[in-house]
């Protein structure tokens, strides 16, 4: 009978032990609601392009040399920091859903760079495009501007068989993002 006596006391002080460290939890539980919204303001993240000439038209292209390639008409842009603010950007190519030629038989050359087929330059996910070619990367202050001369060709190791009735569609896309970078400062 003790036995039984002992039980019941122990596990009524188990139970007594549960719910004061059960009320106590509650009691130091703390709750608060935000009672504003949040507001995030942002400065000026802008850019323009310009064409200053037409795009690139390669029609019954065939394979040329790099100097051959460098003698061609360019497309010139310009691109302008329209804000306020420091901006870092991306020159890409983008290559259209429609083309059918393999990248890696285009060449290509931004300024005076060196001439690289697409597959040399750094890849790009872009939604709306097969490829992304990343040409350039640059930065801009405020109101500053820089022209490019893109030319566009097919290198000459491609053979006539791998570019038979195939086609090669591009758009250049300007990436810009706010940077922390200020040459100014230095």
């Amino acid at each position: 009978m003790r036995t039984k006596q002992k039980r019941k006391t122990i596990f009524l002080l188990g139970i007594f032990l549960l719910l004061v460290i059960g009320i106590s939890y509650a009691a130091w539980r703390f709750f608060t609601y935000q009672e504003e919204n949040n507001r995030v303001t942002s400065s000026c993240l802008s850019i323009s392009l310009t064409d200053v000439t037409d795009g690139i038209r390669l029609e019954n292209a065939y394979p040329i040399s790099d100097a051959e390639g460098m003698e061609t008409s360019p497309y010139t842009f310009t691109i302008t920091n329209t804000c306020n603010t420091f901006l870092s950007y991306e020159v890409i190519l983008g290559v259209a859903e429609e083309t059918t030629m393999n990248s890696s038989y285009m060449a290509a050359v931004l300024d005076y760079n060196a001439i690289k087929t697409l597959d040399q330059y750094e890849t790009k996910t872009m939604d709306g495009y097969k490829e992304g070619y990343i040409l350039q990367k640059g930065s801009l202050s405020p109101g500053d501007e820089v022209t490019y001369n893109l030319r566009l060709w097919m290198d000459e190791s491609v053979t006539s068989l791998d570019s038979m009735n195939k086609s090669f569609q591009s758009q250049i896309v300007v990436e810009a993002t706010l940077s922390e970078y200020n040459p100014v400062d230095q």
